[in-house]
């Protein structure tokens, strides 16, 4: 697969631009202090609803990293064609379908790496009989469904301005009104 080399290039601009090791291991330790501290305090008070706050807290932290993902990854095929290096890379041999793979993937891997930073934590309500097992399960699986989407329309609002700022103004407008759209249609 061709796509490889340009995969480790955008990985390696990335972790050049914005230090996503560092930026992980805050994150991890935020989710482990944060649920230590609700286990303590729910220990403490013998509160049976600290599991369910807990899952709470984390599921809006997995929800604030969907929705920034947008700013994270909103201009990676603009930032391509502002900088003119687009014909570049169709120029060394790459097709379309490969330079957007590329992007694709690499974008995807910056983008799920903080969410997955939380990830261990989000057991901790299920483990200890505050959440049923459906719920973990719909957490679990519904974070990342929604990470997809968010990068789905970021790519696309990529793909379709110029500038980065543009890209993430289109990527969160086209994902509100894409979400706002079935409620729409049912209230019709």
């Amino acid at each position: 697969m061709v796509c490889l080399p340009l995969i480790e290039r955008e990985l390696r601009v990335a972790l050049r631009k914005q230090r996503p090791a560092r930026g992980r291991l805050k994150i991890a330790a935020l989710a482990a202090g944060g649920s230590a501290l609700f286990l303590l305090f729910g220990r403490l008070t013998n509160d049976r609803g600290v599991g369910g706050s807990l899952e709470q807290f984390l599921c809006l932290a997995g929800l604030y990293f969907v929705l920034t993902a947008p700013t994270l990854i909103a201009g990676v095929l603009a930032e391509e064609r502002r900088n003119q290096t687009l014909g570049l890379l169709f120029l060394s041999g790459l097709g379309p379908g490969e330079v957007f793979a590329s992007k694709f993937l690499s974008s995807a891997l910056i983008a799920f790496t903080n969410l997955l930073a939380i990830y261990p934590m989000l057991a901790l309500p299920f483990l200890t009989g505050g959440v049923s097992y459906d719920v973990f399960l719909a957490i679990i699986c519904g974070l990342p469904v929604l990470m997809l989407f968010a990068l789905a329309v970021s790519l696309l609002a990529s793909v379709l301005t110029r500038e980065d700022g543009a890209a993430t103004v289109l990527a969160n407008t086209v994902g509100a009104l894409l979400c706002l759209l079935a409620p729409a249609i049912y209230l019709a």
